[in-house]
């Protein structure tokens, strides 16, 4: 599924290893090469950059982004060598990748990659293609393959592109902020592929309708409303018609949630302040059990697994260093047992400048989907950087993980401003 994307600046200008000072306004020195790509494994026929990074005793970058460095791989059958940035996936199997700097500090930087069999499914996110372009839908065969554009949708102003495919992947239930209306925010929209023809649901309801997800049997659309003045659970038709409210939730922020193979929901709920915990309810509000409490944490962007057996979700804990939200993702069976991280945050912004981080909400994976397979849990996540005239930009990046092991594939690449996919 996909979740809400924010806008992205850039980060302060770049600086020498020398130079480069802390929050403390101690110069660090490079310790180390860090791998700067976030990805441990690959898919056979990727073309993977190389990316390495100075990094300080705290992992925090420093200096060049991109050192010049020689590399070589322990089976190039497998892995292949093109140059110095660029690698070759060719056959599954596991290989060791090996970085030795040319200049500046001599450092060698040793990773282990895995290359995996390509899945197969369909994924869809928001893209901007162009700078300056207001983000549009696309969808591919997941993963890797040619983009198709879907036309007559877009999100003017709101880099979003949270959306669910029908079982059969012809329509796509998704929103977007509706034309201009005093009292209407953001519609329901259905779209229909491979044209890309959108019709809006609920065209006359106000306040904001978010967050569409198919109901099984892909008739009816969940979706939340505030229309109370509190956000609630409701449902409509796929042609726009009986729209009704199904729960008495009254919540004071969106109770982001998806939905079991069984009908259910597994829901984000507050609780009298900023902390949220995940519960199964059905349909109708009823609660079936709740399935997290973490105390000092607000747990929410749930994604059940295929199955329905496993439940795929964020961790948010206040960052004592001060870069904001430090975001987990973790897995959880549906009964609430077996709790166990599947994501740790990346420290790669350390506080202050010169190193200010435009979007902290992205300091960590966000955004967790399944495959159709149940195979693999596809996260939004800042990684690295990219120098863009003079400074560095953040981007969120879309990683496929594997829960069995952790291993992380890459599928998207700056500067295509790739945020949040969906594969269902």
């Amino acid at each position: 599924m996909v979740r809400v994307v924010r806008c992205l600046g850039l980060v302060l200008a770049a600086c020498a290893v020398s130079t480069c000072a802390d929050a403390t306004g101690l110069s660090p020195r490079a310790t180390r090469l860090f791998w700067g790509s976030g990805a441990s494994a690959a898919f056979v026929e990727d073309s993977v950059p190389l990316v390495v990074f100075y990094a300080d005793s705290l992992d925090h970058p420093i200096g060049t982004p991109r050192p010049q460095v020689t590399w070589q791989s322990s089976d190039s059958s497998v892995f292949r060598i093109l140059n110095d940035t660029l690698g070759a996936a060719l056959d599954t199997g596991l290989v060791t990748l090996s970085a030795r700097t040319r200049a500046g500090p001599q450092f060698t930087l040793a990773l282990s990659l895995l290359v995996l069999p390509r899945p197969s499914g369909v994924m869809l996110w928001a893209r901007s293609v162009r700078a300056n372009e207001d983000p549009r839908l696309v969808w591919q065969l997941f993963p890797g393959h040619e983009v198709q554009v879907i036309p007559e949708y877009s999100c003017p102003g709101c880099p979003h592109g949270r959306g669910r495919f029908t079982a059969d992947r012809t329509r796509i239930a998704t929103y977007a902020p509706r034309p201009v209306s005093p009292i209407a925010y953001d519609a329901l929209y259905v779209i229909d592929l491979p044209g890309g023809a959108a019709r809006m649901l609920l065209d006359t309801m106000y306040l904001h309708q978010i967050w569409p997800i198919w109901l099984p049997g892909d008739t009816l659309i969940a979706f939340l409303a505030n229309r109370t003045l509190a956000w609630e659970v409701w449902t409509v038709r796929s042609d726009g018609t009986d729209a009704r409210r199904r729960t008495s939730l009254r919540q004071p922020y969106p109770p982001f949630f998806d939905v079991t193979p069984d009908g259910n929901l597994v829901i984000r709920l507050f609780h009298g302040g900023p902390e949220a915990d995940l519960f199964e309810l059905t349909l109708d509000g009823d609660t079936v059990r709740r399935l997290t409490s973490t105390p000092g944490a607000d747990e929410g962007d749930p994604a059940v697994s295929p199955d329905g057996q496993t439940i795929a979700y964020t961790i948010n804990r206040d960052d004592t260093t001060g870069i904001g939200p430090n975001t987990e993702v973790w897995l959880r069976d549906r009964d609430g047992a077996y709790p166990r991280r599947l994501v740790a945050p990346h420290g790669l912004v350390p506080p202050g400048p010169p190193w200010t981080d435009p979007f902290p909400g992205l300091s960590g994976p966000q955004s967790p989907s399944w495959t159709p397979d149940g195979q693999f849990v596809l996260v939004a996540w800042v990684v690295d950087h990219a120098a863009l005239n003079g400074g560095y930009v953040q981007f969120p990046e879309i990683y496929a993980i594997r829960p069995s092991d952790g291993r992380a594939v890459r599928l998207t690449r700056w500067p295509l401003l790739d945020g949040q996919a969906n594969s269902r």
